[in-house]
């Protein structure tokens, strides 16, 4: 189990990354989308990393196929839900390779918790807020587009995408059930 308060701040890798005595910095949990896309969220509204066992989680029938199911997180139950599959990306558990491991990023807005399960986290690190740039849809797929909060471009030219936690919880699946 990891806490997001135990993640260390990665030393700058790019000139985005700003000094940590910097106003204007933000962090946030890096990780990875479909296999290959660099996806950010601020660390704010994260409660908790757990390590997921995939025999654990109690399917839910004639649920969205994002929806994996429930999770007893805690004592409670944890709806958990395929991040990238609801943002447009495969299914996270289409291989048995991805199936041995993932992550539940744990989230909470408004005294509501949800699991954004993901293959695995990457690191935090932080951002200037003056270098992310808005949505693009010339950039970015229709179905991602109502999750973005921005992105940013480092150096070496990488998109790193910015989801913002609120409107995940907007999706009409959630509303009712979170």
């Amino acid at each position: 189990m990891i806490s997001a308060s135990n993640l260390n701040l990665s030393p700058d890798r790019e000139s985005l990354a700003a000094s940590s005595s910097s106003p204007d910095l933000q962090k946030f949990l890096r990780f990875q989308l479909g296999g290959k896309d660099t996806t950010l969220i601020a660390v704010e509204p994260i409660v908790e990393i757990i390590p997921l066992n995939i025999r654990e989680i109690l399917p839910v029938p004639q649920m969205p196929s994002y929806v994996l199911g429930i999770y007893n997180w805690r004592g409670d139950m944890l709806w958990l839900s395929d991040l990238g599959h609801l943002v447009g990306f495969p299914p996270l558990f289409q291989s048995r390779a991805s199936a041995s491991r993932a992550m539940a990023i744990v989230v909470g807005s408004e005294e509501k918790s949800m699991g954004l399960v993901v293959s695995e986290v990457t690191d935090i690190e932080a951002y200037s807020r003056a270098q992310m740039r808005p949505s693009d849809p010339q950039l970015f797929s229709d179905r991602l587009l109502p999750f973005l909060q921005g992105y940013f471009i480092t150096d070496s030219n990488e998109i790193l995408v910015a989801l913002e936690v609120r409107s995940l919880f907007q999706v009409p699946t959630w509303r009712s059930l979170v």
